[in-house]
């Protein structure tokens, strides 16, 4: 979820590669750092109304994602948005998904169902 001064920021016009066509638009570009220390580009995902949330599985997607190190999870995550005209980057970093555990996974989709219920793109089961 993209966010600025608690507002959503999304746009409403965009081609069906998900290429904003209005100045509001947004994607947010997903790489992971390998242990290689170089970054690797996972995606680019559109923010979608009314949340402002994008919709993305952290797993091994290596056809889609050819610089995918095989192992599963980079060494760390960033995930970078542009804002319009000259204003900065906004970027996070964020550690990979630990192993995969029953109660953490169940947490984390409740968090998730939460932050983008009203969102119609998103499919939360």
């Amino acid at each position: 979820m993209f966010t600025f001064r608690a507002k959503p920021v999304y746009g409403t016009k965009w081609t069906k590669q998900g290429v904003p066509t209005d100045s509001q638009g947004r994607n947010i570009y997903v790489d992971f750092l390998a242990s290689n220390n170089q970054w690797h580009r996972v995606n680019s995902f559109l923010t979608h109304p009314p949340t402002a949330g994008f919709c993305y599985t952290f797993a091994d997607h290596p056809a889609s994602s050819p610089a995918w190190n095989g192992q599963g999870t980079g060494v760390a995550y960033r995930a970078t948005a542009i804002g319009p005209g000259v204003t900065p980057l906004v970027q996070v970093h964020f550690a990979p998904p630990g192993p995969y555990d029953e109660t953490t996974d169940a947490a984390a989709n409740a968090a998730q169902a939460e932050v983008l219920k009203g969102d119609p793109r998103c499919r939360i089961d």
